[in-house]
């Protein structure tokens, strides 16, 4: 159903996937205790308190985890996009409940736990169908003048196919 709805991300799926079944195997462990006719009292008291002694051991790890439940809901990226993160560049190959996997320009495979994440700025690259591109080129002036300069950048994005005609390329030159 995941697949289907337009709702969710790629991310979102595989997240929801793993945990519907360990979810589903407790739920269902502990119905069948109570059919065996266990007294579910002290086991649900002890789950309480262990929850409880967990949630301070772990306080890193709760934020990691929570999150990682904004960025799977909130979708600032997806699997596949190119961001800055963290202090990082990459591209996210996976977000786990605790961490976010990227792939670096230099093949390198990151991990930055998913708080680090959220509590930093996210530029993701690959968010918009297309991207402004800015380049600074020195040009000698002794060799051709700024507006000979001028002519013959335009001509060469002209003739380069990546650049596009809407919006249009933009030129300025400075001395």
């Amino acid at each position: 159903g995941l697949h289907r709805t337009k709702l969710s991300s790629r991310l979102l799926a595989r997240f929801v996937r793993g945990w519907v079944g360990r979810v589903g195997a407790l739920v269902g462990a502990l119905i069948g205790l109570s059919w065996s006719g266990t007294n579910m009292t002290p086991i649900l008291a002890t789950l309480g308190a262990a929850g409880f002694i967990l949630a301070f051991a772990l306080q890193n790890t709760i934020s990691n985890f929570a999150s990682g439940l904004l960025i799977l809901f909130q979708r600032p990226f997806d699997s596949g996009d190119e961001i800055e993160a963290a202090g990082v560049t990459g591209e996210v190959e996976q977000v786990s409940l605790f961490s976010t996997h990227l792939s670096t320009a230099e093949n390198r495979k990151v991990i930055v736990p998913n708080n680090k994440i959220w509590e930093d700025v996210i530029v993701n690259s690959t968010g918009a169908p297309t991207r402004r591109l800015q380049i600074e080129i020195e040009v000698n002036s002794e060799d051709h003048s700024l507006e000979e300069s001028e002519e013959l950048l335009m001509r060469v994005m002209q003739r380069t196919p990546d650049v596009l005609d809407e919006p249009a390329p933009d030129l300025k030159l400075s001395a």
